[in-house]
């Protein structure tokens, strides 16, 4: 039979956008889905395993691949993120069925961002420094704005940056094909201006609150707590993290990137030798305590003195994540220093304190370890999403006066 133009017509045809969403969808399904379906269950907003999120980027780029390849790097990681965003928004509409608010809750945002900070650098990088610089911009011209919403509402400038950031991420970025966009920096920039100029044209329906001085901190009365009664100490830990995060919309935000992180999340030592400085005499396992009880006391004026130690301040607010590669600049930091000082420090209060046959193994172990497990994986602020290397040459001389400090509040 032969086939007439106006037949020709009536055929459905697919363009290169279709096509490109369809084969991240397919590999979405292959990679991600159960492991989504598994995520639901957890009490709260978590992201899938970084194995599987790794898998999935990775064949994301080689499918891709002939697609992208005249495109430079930043293109192209943008474009991987465009297809995810649209990936995961079909796979609840076909799959999960969950409603609006849900499904960003609970699966959007909490790999999405995990997949920007941790698998796409180069566009991470690049959102940064486009919020930083349209904010910077409204800071400039119209800076009785930026200060009414940081004092008003007592909102951080950094959650105004993170609130920016996750609404590009829900709306703008999904909608954008980057392989359509000429001048990137010009086009992106713009997105921001409007995003900007919206949120602070709309009505503020939340009000952040600052942690109030008088929280109650039970904990204080249970140092002598009976054996009996220990078992409830991990209960009694969440109790007090829940009743913070009522206090402020600023640390809400906290805790939703602090989920998203959770299942790579490992002991940050600074935090460890700072809570231990507490009336509190408990081992805390309580990460999200810890990173709390940092925020806490920096707003109570309590961090005046370590303030004046600038990295080891950023370090003591962040998470440390697993991670393979260095937290530190091998060419500033050297890892054998970090062992010295930490264990020079250690000499002098702890010298009299057990067999002099002994105390220097032991304290030579204590400062390997410390220094191991300081300058492994790699630091997050959970309020900007930014990765913070060590890199500054007065490190060591900034953690040999942290210890120094810690043990002379200990004494």
């Amino acid at each position: 039979m032969a086939i007439s133009p106006s037949m020709l017509m009536s055929v459905p045809t697919k363009s290169i956008s279709d096509t490109d969403l369809d084969l991240t969808y397919i590999l979405l399904i292959k990679h991600l889905s159960e492991q989504i379906k598994l995520t639901l269950y957890s009490d709260t907003p978590t992201c899938v395993k970084a194995k599987y999120l790794s898998e999935f980027v990775q064949e994301i780029e080689r499918k891709h691949f002939n697609r992208v390849s005249s495109r430079s790097y930043l293109i192209r990681q943008l474009f991987y993120l465009h297809q995810i965003c649209k990936a995961l928004e079909r796979f609840n509409e076909e799959e999960l069925d969950l409603s609006y608010r849900e499904f960003r809750l609970k699966v959007y945002y909490p790999n999405i961002i995990y997949i920007l900070i941790r698998l796409l650098p180069k566009a991470r990088s690049f959102l940064q420094k486009m919020i930083r610089t349209i904010f910077d911009e409204y800071k400039r011209r119209a800076g009785s704005v930026v200060l009414s919403h940081t004092t008003s509402f007592y909102m951080d400038m950094d959650v105004i940056k993170t609130d920016i950031l996750y609404d590009f991420l829900g709306n703008a970025m999904k909608k954008l094909n980057p392989l359509d966009v000429n001048n990137v920096d010009l086009f992106y920039k713009q997105v921001f201006r409007n995003i900007l100029f919206y949120y602070f044209k709309g009505k503020q329906r939340l009000k952040t609150e600052l942690i109030d001085n008088t929280i109650e901190n039970p904990f204080n009365e249970l140092v002598y707590i009976p054996t009996g009664l220990a078992i409830y100490r991990d209960v009694m830990y969440d109790l007090q993290v829940e009743k913070m995060y009522q206090t402020s919309l600023t640390l809400n935000q906290v805790r939703y990137n602090f989920n998203i992180f959770r299942n790579v999340i490992l002991s940050n030592e600074f935090q460890n030798i700072y809570i231990s400085t507490q009336k509190d005499s408990f081992l805390i396992n309580n990460e999200q305590y810890k990173l709390l009880k940092l925020y806490n006391d920096d707003i109570d004026d309590k961090l005046d003195e370590i303030k004046k130690l600038p990295t080891i301040y950023r370090l003591l607010k962040c998470v440390r994540i697993f991670s393979k590669s260095h937290c530190y600049m091998s060419s500033v930091v050297n890892p054998q220093i970090v062992k010295t000082a930490v264990m020079e420090e250690l000499i002098h209060p702890f010298r009299n304190m057990l067999c002099s046959n002994n105390i220097y193994e032991i304290l030579e172990r204590v400062a390997e370890n410390f220094s191991n497990s300081v300058l492994s994986g790699e630091y997050i602020n959970l309020m900007t999403l930014s990765p913070l290397k060590i890199k500054q040459v007065t490190f060591v001389n900034q953690l040999k006066k942290f210890v120094r400090l810690c043990l002379r509040i200990n004494e």
